[in-house]
């Protein structure tokens, strides 16, 4: 500082921002009244009550439960599995009606020969089992 200068000082509120002092203090007081404002509306304005919609209930005295029907009897148990006692796909294949099928059987492989000869054997025992069939 130059010593023939006196010294000044400076406004706490630079020049230009006087207006920003002033916006505080308006929003201050306005959002205070506007608080102020929504406690007595929502004080005045309740809402009505709600009327209670009972429904009128009667106690009845259930008549004691009824005893017990018995179970239905059992169905019968199935038959038991019949067993064969017997091998008959060599004699199906022994008939000379089926000499043809004989002759495909040697062509298969030794899987698929084996599957068809359980099915033989199957449909063989179920033929002799129940000749209806």
């Amino acid at each position: 500082m130059r010593p023939d200068r006196p010294y000044i000082i400076q406004d706490p509120v630079p020049a230009g921002h006087a207006s920003m002092a002033w916006g505080t203090g308006a929003s201050v007081v306005l959002h205070g009244f506007l608080a102020i404002l929504l406690l007595f509306v929502a004080h005045a304005t309740r809402l009505p009550a709600v009327p209670d919609d009972s429904v009128p209930v009667e106690l009845i005295n259930l008549p004691p439960p009824e005893p017990p029907v018995p179970a239905a009897p059992a169905r019968p148990a199935a038959p038991a599995m019949v067993t064969a006692s017997h091998l008959f796909s060599d004699t199906a294949l022994a008939d000379p009606a089926d000499r043809a099928a004989r002759r495909e059987f040697a062509r298969l492989t030794g899987d698929e020969r084996l599957q068809q000869l359980c099915n033989l054997e199957a449909l063989s025992q179920l033929k002799a089992w129940n000749a209806a069939l």
